[in-house]
């Protein structure tokens, strides 16, 4: 077949559906063009075919059956591409007739085009053109290139011929003729500007990019001198249009298409999206060659070389996996967890199953692909090229028997390759290779993301979803168990048991981002990199500046024994709480029962209900308690929750409301800190439905947000102070029998009418602060004093007091009614002023200082050296 010819009657055929305003180039436009050439015109007389009634039928068909492009600045933008085939071996030394009549029988025989239909309607059968080829093959196969058939007059050879002979003797020197016009076409005349137009078109189009093009059913055939050679067309292809000629692409080969490899280096077999090569794109070819190499990797591979790290636990999820896998259609599965719970390792452990023969009989062949979507969207600068790696990729993947197709994070694949413009993505390609059952497929993705994926139905129903939950510390101790020996290798290092413990504990304590068991691998890894010596044995103290370092805390807190903490307890809180002993004691032993494991274990820690006159310690024995058992302190201040619609920030907005994707206040905050002292301040004045959360985060210590994400609070001290009462108790008592007994029964009805007997009933304790007494009082005053000589002595300014100071603080502080609180603002007054003046412009600004406190004539004197 002459392949200038070729890209002649394409150009024409272009020029046909230009002059109808048809939005594609298809097969009708270039049997129209032959219609008008001296060939197939002669061979339609010989066999009896009423040429003018094929071109009316063709003619009613441009007019009814196609759609009208409008023109817009005088170009034409092709919108669609038909997929017809035409297979016609390419030989550039062929006879002319041979290429027309080829083209001819081609389109006769495939019943997929319109062609076919007209055609045969005409009385054409693919057997009257076969005799007529292999005379002519013969002829060529013989010497004979360039002869016609006697059978075809000379006179009625068509323009393009003549053009084509013209241009080839112009080439060689000699004078170029314009050619004739014949008398029997319907097509207008070539002009001296069309002629010059169409001499420029052909030379840019080498024999070379023209070979290299696609049959979906075989990319090779045999012609009858032994030869391969690569089948030259491709039935309909889109023009992306230009002013002047529409079509003409400003890269090398036919426009609007992508460019892989040359079909000569192409395996003989096999429906990968060939188009045309450009050569300055040599990595395209090599990736189309092989796609699966390109953008995937074999975990199969990667299991045998021992690279992946063992799957520990995790059997429930895999025997799922295993049962969807094994579906005759729909056997996809997707794996739903928070970041680091083990989605992809599952995957990974899927891997080592199979290469361990250890996976289910009908899993024992199966091979893992890991798809690179980023691989695959690289570098596509052209429009088709990742439609083209996409689908080469899954072509390989069915080639392969029990192939299975690995996507991390398959939400990326949800728009992916389809720009601003275009609807075809990735998963729009993906979908009907798994609908029919052709590919399996594992993605994995968090359930934040799952959103986006779940919003294509088409493809999450395909899908079967399968949710990850965060490992038990059980479970991660197991984890660490099997990974600590390939660290220490790393690291040269060696992780003693007691260090595996310490990093589970004080990882689910401290570290608030993550989760099991990702941060207990990475504080390991971070461990075992902090390893000073080599083989060094990684202890419980190396564990523990690890994480105070990570989580920012003081060593001091992380370092202390939990048994240590829980003994000491009650002894520090009351030397920082006082005149409540009665409900320190109360909340201390609640905790003890909790960690000795002797409390249900689907309840928090402890909940509390703390009642008082204001200013007693309520709130203050809540920060303690989290400080001395080194937990995290949340308070929410119930008075920013009185309104109905304000129960939504707690839990997060319905969806459709504003703030919906924010997620609540409570629950993402114990979220990130399952260890935690939750303090719900003056709870009376939170709204009524606020209790109907708390009763559920009292009986199972666990809240579901807006999202369907739990939070869990089995570590959380739940503690929630309240004033109410408080009035009732300041009341003086009557009677001669009267004391604190009768004025905590008071407090108690008081409860009892604004809290539901549901609510109250779910509670560890109700603990009854009582009015601060004189003796208790003095003491507070040294607390705080203390607390300003900390804060002096990071200025290098020392600060003392005398005993008679504190008593006069004592006296003129202590305000029964309100508790410890005018003893604050009295030392704010009398002291802190002052000493801020004296530390900005006076006698305190240099490094070092003293200063000393004392009482002169019922009044406070300061003294400094």
């Amino acid at each position: 077949m002459n392949n200038r010819l070729l890209q002649y009657l394409i150009l024409e055929a272009t020029e046909v559906a230009t002059s109808y305003g048809h939005a594609f180039v298809s097969t009708e436009h270039l049997l129209f063009k032959l219609m008008n050439e001296g060939p197939v015109r002669a061979f339609f007389d010989k066999i009896g075919i009423n040429t003018e009634q094929l071109l009316d039928d063709l003619q009613d068909y441009f007019e009814d059956g196609y759609p009208i492009l409008k023109e817009s600045g005088g170009t034409f933008e092709i919108t669609s591409l038909m997929k017809k085939i035409f297979l016609s071996p390419a030989d550039d030394d062929g006879d002319y007739a041979y290429t027309y009549l080829t083209l001819l029988y081609e389109m006769c025989k495939d019943e997929r085009l319109y062609t076919n239909y007209l055609l045969r309607k005409n009385g054409m059968e693919p057997e009257h053109v076969v005799p007529l080829l292999e005379k002519i093959r013969g002829i060529i196969d013989g010497g004979g290139s360039n002869v016609l058939l006697a059978d075809f007059d000379e006179e009625r050879r068509s323009e393009s011929l003549k053009y084509l002979k013209d241009s080839n003797k112009q080439s060689k020197g000699k004078t170029k003729k314009t050619p004739a016009k014949t008398p029997k076409t319907k097509s207008k005349p070539h002009n001296d500007e069309l002629e010059h137009k169409l001499g420029t078109v052909l030379e840019m189009f080498s024999d070379e990019e023209l070979k290299s093009l696609y049959n979906d059913n075989n990319l090779h055939s045999d012609n009858d001198s032994g030869k391969k050679s690569p089948f030259v067309f491709h039935g309909a292809f889109l023009l992306p249009g230009m002013p002047g000629i529409p079509g003409l692409p400003n890269i090398p080969g036919l426009p609007g298409m992508p460019f892989p490899p040359n079909s000569a280096d192409m395996p003989d077999s096999g429906d990968i999206p060939l188009f045309f090569q450009d050569p300055e794109r040599p990595g395209m070819n090599e990736a189309l060659r092989d796609p699966l190499g390109a953008f995937t990797e074999n975990l199969n591979e990667k299991a045998q070389k021992g690279i992946l790290d063992p799957l520990i636990g995790r059997e429930r999820e895999l025997e799922l996996a295993f049962l969807a896998l094994k579906r005759r259609k729909k056997h996809n599965v997707v794996f739903v967890g928070e970041p680091g719970t083990g989605k992809t390792a599952i995957v990974e452990g899927i891997a080592q199953l199979i290469e361990a023969k250890k996976a289910p009989k009908h899993m024992e062949n199966a091979v893992i692909y890991s798809l690179d979507v980023g691989s695959l969207l690289a570098g596509t600068q052209f429009r088709g090229d990742f439609e083209a790696r996409m689908k080469a990729v899954l072509h390989k993947i069915q080639e392969i028997p029990d192939a299975i197709l690995f996507i991390d994070e398959i939400h990326t694949i949800i728009g992916a390759g389809s720009g601003n413009s275009s609807s075809v993505d990735a998963a729009n390609l993906l979908k009907p290779v798994i609908s029919e059952g052709k590919v399996r497929c594992i993605g994995t993705t968090t359930y934040e993301e799952y959103k986006q994926f779940e919003k294509d139905r088409g493809l999450a129903r395909r899908f079967q979803k399968i949710e990850l939950q965060e490992p038990a510390s059980e479970e991660t101790r197991r984890i660490l168990d099997g990974l600590h020996e390939a660290y220490g290798k790393h690291h040269k290092a060696k992780y003693s048991p007691e260090a595996l413990d310490a990093i589970v504990e004080l990882s689910a304590k401290y570290i608030n981002e993550g989760s099991f068991p990702d941060k207990a691998i990475d504080i390991m890894d971070e461990v075992g990199a902090a390893a000073e010596k080599r083989w060094e044995k990684i202890k419980r103290e190396h564990v523990e500046k690890v994480v105070a370092k990570v989580a920012r805390v003081p060593l001091t807190q992380v370092s202390k024994d939990e048994a240590q903490k829980l003994k000491s307890l009650e002894e520090n809180l009351k030397s920082k709480i006082f005149g409540q002993d009665e409900a320190v004691e109360k909340l201390v032993q609640t905790v003890k029962i909790s960690a000795a494991g002797l409390r249900r274990a689907d309840k928090p820690t402890g909940s509390f209900l703390f009642t008082g006159p204001t200013g007693v310690g309520k709130t203050e024995l809540a920060k303690q308690m989290a400080y001395a058992m080194g937990y995290s302190f949340l308070r929410f201040d119930m008075s920013e929750y009185m309104e109905k619609h304000a129960v939504s920030r707690f839990i997060g907005a319905p969806p459709g409301y504003v703030g919906y994707e924010q997620g609540g206040s409570l629950t993402d905050s114990v979220r990130k800190h399952p260890y935690s002292v939750l303090l719900l301040d003056e709870i009376e004045k939170a709204h009524p439905d606020i209790f109907n959360i708390l009763l559920q985060i009292m009986d199972y210590a666990i809240l579901t947000d807006n999202m369907g994400k739990k939070a869990d609070f089995h570590n959380v001290i739940l503690i929630m102070t309240s004033n109410a009462g408080a009035r009732e108790m300041e009341k003086p008592p009557l009677g001669f029998a009267a004391n604190d007994d009768s004025v905590r029964w008071k407090g108690e009805e008081a409860l009892k009418k604004l809290f539901s007997p549901e609510f109250r009933n779910r509670l560890d304790g109700i603990l009854t602060f009582d009015t601060l007494k004189r003796e208790s009082v003095e003491n507070i005053v040294r607390k705080f004093l203390a607390e300003l000589e900390d804060k002096l002595k990071e200025r290098n300014i020392a600060f003392s007091v005398s005993p008679a100071a504190v008593t006069w603080l004592a006296e003129k502080g202590y305000e029964p009614r309100f508790g410890a609180r005018p003893l604050s603002r009295l030392i704010q007054t009398e002291i802190n002023e002052k000493l801020a003046d004296e530390i900005l412009f006076g006698k305190l600004k240099k490094k070092s200082a003293r200063v000393s406190l004392g009482l002169r004539k019922d009044s406070l004197f300061f003294s400094f050296s």
